[in-house]
C-alpha cells in the first residue's frame, strides 16, 4: 500500500510538470508564429518598396531621356534659325542694286524682291509693257538671276471695276500683267524653270485705303524670289 502511494505520488508530480512544460512551449509557439508572420509582411512590404524604386527610377530615367532629346531639338531649331537668318541676309544683299524709279525692295512672308509700280509697266488698262517699264525689268534681271531661288511675279490692281478694256475683270488683269512680265523676264535671260506666275486683282493690297495714292500702290507688279 505504501508502495502504491508512492508510486501514484511520483505519477502525479511528473503529470504535473508536464503540464507546466506544454503551456511554455505553445506561448513560446505562438510567439514564433507571431514573429514569422511579422517577417512575412516585413518582406512583402521590402519587395514593394523594391518594385516602387524600380518604377522610380525608370520613370526618372525616361525623364532624363526626354529631358536631352528636348534640348537636342532646341539646339537644332536654333541653328536652324542661324541658318535661315544668314541665308535671308544673302538674298537681301543679293538684290541690292542702285535705286529705280517706281521700283522698291520688298519683303512677304514667302519671299523678298521688287516691286514696281504698275504706272512704270503699262498704260491703264493694259498689259503691253511700256518702253519704261521693259528698262526696269532689263536692270532688274540680273539680280534676279544672280539669287538663284525661284520667282515669282505678281500681278496687283487698284478696286475700281473694269468698264472700257477688253478684261473682264481686275483679277484677270493682274494675271495677264503677271504673264506678260514673266515673258518678258524669260526672254532676256532669266531661266524660265525658276519662274511662276500669280495674279491677285485687288484682293492683296499693299494700302488697304481708297484715296487715289492707295490705288496708284496698289496697281503693281511684284517679283519675289522665293524663300
Amino acid at each position: 500500500m505504501t508502495r502504491l502511494l508512492a508510486v501514484l505520488c511520483a505519477g502525479s508530480l511528473f503529470v504535473l510538470g508536464s503540464c507546466v512544460s506544454t503551456e511554455e512551449y505553445l506561448r513560446l509557439k505562438g510567439e514564433k508564429e507571431a514573429l514569422a508572420a511579422q517577417h512575412d509582411d516585413m518582406l512583402r512590404y521590402q519587395k514593394e518598396l523594391q518594385d516602387r524604386l524600380k518604377s522610380i527610377e525608370s520613370h526618372a530615367s525616361a525623364l532624363e531621356a526626354t529631358a536631352t532629346e528636348a534640348g537636342a531639338v532646341r539646339d537644332l531649331q536654333r541653328r536652324l534659325q542661324e541658318t535661315l537668318d544668314k541665308l535671308k541676309e544673302q538674298q537681301d544683299a543679293s538684290l541690292a542694286i542702285a535705286p529705280l524709279d517706281g521700283v522698291k525692295i520688298v519683303q512677304r512672308a514667302d519671299g523678298v524682291g521688287f516691286q514696281v509700280e504698275g504706272a512704270v509697266l503699262f498704260e491703264p488698262g493694259q498689259a503691253t509693257l511700256k518702253e519704261s517699264g521693259q528698262e526696269t525689268l532689263r536692270r532688274l534681271i540680273p539680280e534676279l538671276v544672280k539669287s538663284g531661288g525661284n520667282v515669282r511675279v505678281d500681278g496687283h490692281t487698284d478696286t475700281d471695276p473694269i468698264q472700257r478694256s477688253k478684261w473682264r475683270s481686275n483679277l484677270q488683269l493682274s494675271a495677264e500683267r503677271a504673264a506678260v512680265v514673266g515673258e518678258f523676264l524669260t526672254a532676256n535671260g532669266f531661266p524660265p524653270e525658276r519662274l511662276f506666275i500669280a495674279g491677285f486683282g485687288e484682293y492683296r493690297p499693299d494700302d488697304p485705303g481708297t484715296s487715289e495714292e492707295a490705288k496708284r500702290k496698289n496697281r503693281r507688279v511684284e517679283i519675289l524670289v522665293m524663300r
